[in-house]
């Protein structure tokens, strides 16, 4: 399974499943609909893609077998070993930089009444820069709350990117430099603003229910919530709102439990 956002952990946490996780997709693509069908052509794979599974052995054998599905070295860092597959999902900021994209291009979005426009979306205004920063730090809060350690900052995570990239560089020059020149094509209808939505209400609903407040990640989903209006005159189906925060709700609730039930053997142990 390769899901795309948070809300897909609910799927990895099930014991019934397994499955691997890879935090985001692995390959650059474009997609063209046709009278055959919708035609998807691989433009290049991307690096340091984390993959986490609960079980080392199944994480080593997923990676193994990816390498050699894609035909990639042993040695090759593309896979990389991502542990947990919470943590994995809180601590990579696709879900934060995404929703931030969104947001710092919805007025170009409104001006074109919905049709397609090409912006280089990553490379962030300085405002939209911070929010992604703080949704990013609100991930990492929630991941301490859970007890997560040795987690990735956001300049480790961009230094990934680019080896040219300079740490004493902020993070509006770090996404200057990686995605300067890089387009993308984005409409009224581009999935970006409806999983940005979701993928930002799961992770609103999953960090409530671990008793942490996320106000930048609550002031995106108001900025998609109005850019949804403003294109399409329809707001989110509340169907799916609900089950999304019903299913965050009941994995916080997992998650919560496996901690308690953690502290409790240790404290067995020592008694």
């Amino acid at each position: 399974m390769i899901p795309g956002n948070l809300g897909a952990n609910w799927l990895v946490g099930q014991e019934n499943i397994k499955v691997g996780l890879v935090g985001y997709s692995p390959v650059f693509a474009t997609s063209k609909v046709t009278d055959d069908g919708i035609i998807v052509n691989l433009l290049d794979f991307k690096s340091r893609i984390p993959l986490a599974y609960d079980d080392l052995e199944t994480r080593k054998y997923l990676i193994s077998f990816l390498n050699k599905h894609f035909k990639f070295r042993e040695d090759n860092f593309t896979f990389i070993d991502g542990g947990n597959t919470l943590k994995t999902a809180l601590s990579s900021p696709i879900l934060s930089i995404n929703a931030a994209a969104i947001c710092d291009n919805s007025q170009d979005l409104i001006n074109s009444k919905g049709k397609a426009i090409t912006k280089e979306i990553y490379v962030l205004s300085e405002t939209y820069s911070q929010l992604f920063q703080k949704v990013f730090n609100e991930q990492i809060m929630v991941a301490e709350r859970l007890e997560m350690d040795n987690l990735q900052s956001l300049k480790d995570w961009l230094s990934n990117r680019v080896i040219s990239i300079k740490p004493n560089n902020s993070i509006t020059e770090m996404l200057g430099n990686i995605y300067k020149g890089k387009q993308v094509t984005i409409s009224g209808k581009d999935r970006r603003i409806t999983e940005s939505f979701y993928a930002l209400l799961f992770f609103k609903s999953f960090a409530n229910a671990v008793g942490c407040e996320v106000p930048t990640t609550e002031e995106l989903l108001r900025q998609i919530i109005a850019l949804q209006l403003k294109l399409n005159n329809t707001n989110f189906s509340i169907n799916s709102n609900l089950s999304i925060q019903a299913s965050a709700i009941s994995y916080a609730d997992d998650a919560i439990n496996k901690i308690k039930e953690k502290e409790t053997d240790v404290y067995t142990v020592l008694y």
